[in-house]
């Protein structure tokens, strides 16, 4: 429980200084252009495996800045759509599972404060 509520406290507290519109605005889009492309290089058959773990890869080391930097981007913050697309892209990071579970926990933590829809939640393998 203490660890749940440390956990919350550091995900919504650099969240109380930003600037909330500008700032939302231009995460939401970032997050939904990242969905968008990590969907296309999955269904452009033209593409390696190779090109395809790259573009993951890129993808995952800008979500762990941008969470490192302002927390999970929550349904309030962001939308369901670009909080969707954030968890979508922590799937396919496949090459580093300790983020995975990192982001795990801190999704089911904002689930418990209904921040996030657990149904987005998987949990990666151990």
């Amino acid at each position: 429980m203490v660890r749940r509520i440390l956990t919350f406290a550091s995900i919504i507290t650099p969240l109380l200084i930003l600037p909330a519109t500008a700032f939302a605005e231009t995460l939401q889009s970032e997050l939904l252009a990242m969905g968008a492309e990590d969907q296309a290089i999955l269904k452009d058959n033209s593409k390696s495996q190779a090109e395809q773990e790259a573009v993951f890869q890129a993808h995952t080391a800008r979500l762990k800045a941008l969470v490192k930097a302002n927390g999970w981007p929550h349904l309030s913050l962001v939308g369901a759509e670009a909080s969707q697309a954030a968890w979508l892209l922590v799937q396919h990071a496949d090459t580093d599972r300790s983020w995975q579970r990192e982001a795990l926990e801190q999704m089911e933590a904002l689930a418990d404060y209904a921040a996030m829809a657990a149904d987005y939640m998987c949990k990666p393998p151990k």
